[in-house]
């Protein structure tokens, strides 16, 4: 296995993690068990949002392997097909879902994960080699967070 293989085995591997972690916390907390472990849960937020932020680091700080990449690219349809701007919005859902069950509003959810896919974008364009600086990424990402935020909202109770 390359390199790269390698690297995408451990984001997909992170980013299902962090699925796992929230959606056993989310069925808790819809079965009403929420507030008899708070401790526990808790923990399972922090593994969500840890193996939320490793996936999205490992998946966009990487280099590429023999990759020059086009440094900047502002137009959001360049450098873009269908398979990557499912993976930008999948990466982001786990984000976006840990801000909700956090209890932050979906304003605060688009501004923190626009915020967050920026600083990414920038460290991409100014210190990582071999990868692309792409509008449609930031787009994607905040997208993926909102997707997640949304989705997991349906797991809160009626009484939260």
């Amino acid at each position: 296995m390359t390199r790269q293989g390698v690297w995408i085995v451990a984001t997909i591997s992170l980013s299902c993690g962090a699925l796992i972690a929230l959606a056993i916390l989310g069925k808790r907390m819809k079965s009403g068990q929420y507030s008899h472990d708070r401790q526990g849960h808790k923990k399972l937020m922090t593994v969500g949002f840890v193996a939320s932020i490793a996936s999205i680091l490992v998946a966009t700080l990487v280099p590429e392997e023999g990759s020059q990449g086009q440094p900047l690219l502002l137009k959001p349809t360049d450098g873009m097909d269908e398979l990557q701007a499912l993976g930008n919005i999948a990466l982001f859902v786990p984000f976006g879902a840990v801000l909700r069950l956090r209890g932050t509003s979906r304003t605060a959810t688009l501004l923190v994960a626009l915020a967050f896919s920026i600083a990414i974008e920038m460290l991409q364009f100014f210190v990582i080699q071999g990868r692309s600086t792409a509008t449609s990424d930031v787009i994607l990402n905040a997208t993926g967070a909102l997707v997640g935020h949304v989705i997991f909202g349906y797991t809160r109770s009626p009484r939260s």
